[in-house]
């Protein structure tokens, strides 16, 4: 073999071997590019899952928006009924009032006209008992002090005085009566409480 058919077969040698590093680099990229068992059908199923999942979250998203609407408006809604039944709360208490001043207003007005003093009597006691019945509808009860333990949490002490009626720690006079609403005190019933038997002067 001749130096010239030598180079010529090693020049041909580098070529082949060339066309070689060049598919196994071209290999190596599809593989990078393309992974193991994913072909052109897998990549679609993938682009159909991306679609399908980018639609389930606008769905979601949609959702959310229109719960949170209404969340917000059921909450307007609730505030502005607390408000209205806070305003018109003592409705029911009015309209049974009125009467009571009706029937007031009656009996000043027959005092008018007949200068009878007993007839305003009468008409007063009754619409004192009238009002004592609308109380008692709502709720509103009396509490009961004279003769009763003094009790610092329906009762309040403007005086004591010695008594032989009434022992020590008793009330012995009311000199206003107090109220409770269920289990709540609107006002005391302001008492006078005994202090017991005057004591004996030494003679």
């Amino acid at each position: 073999m001749t130096d010239q058919d030598t180079s010529r077969f090693e020049t041909d040698k580098d070529s082949s071997e060339q066309a070689s590093d060049q598919e196994a680099l071209a290999s190596a990229n599809t593989d990078v590019n393309q992974p193991e068992g994913v072909g052109g059908e897998g990549i679609g199923d993938v682009e159909a899952e991306l679609a399908k999942l980018r639609s389930e979250m606008e769905v979601a998203n949609d959702l959310v928006l229109r719960t949170q609407a209404e969340l917000e408006n059921f909450r307007k809604r609730s505030r502005r009924e607390i408000v209205e039944e806070r305003r018109y709360a003592t409705l029911p208490l009015l309209r049974d009032v009125l009467p009571v001043v009706d029937n007031l207003r009656r009996a000043i007005e027959s005092v008018a006209d007949s200068n009878s003093f007993e007839g305003l009597l009468e008409g007063v006691k009754l619409v004192a008992a009238q009002l004592d019945t609308v109380l008692t509808q709502h709720d509103c009860q009396l509490i009961d002090a004279l003769e009763a333990e003094f009790d610092p949490n329906f009762h309040e002490a403007i005086s004591q005085i010695p008594s032989q009626e009434c022992p020590a720690g008793k009330v012995v006079h009311v000199s206003q009566v107090g109220y409770r609403l269920h289990d709540r005190v609107i006002r005391p019933s302001q008492v006078v409480v005994s202090t017991g038997p005057p004591a004996e002067s030494d003679e």
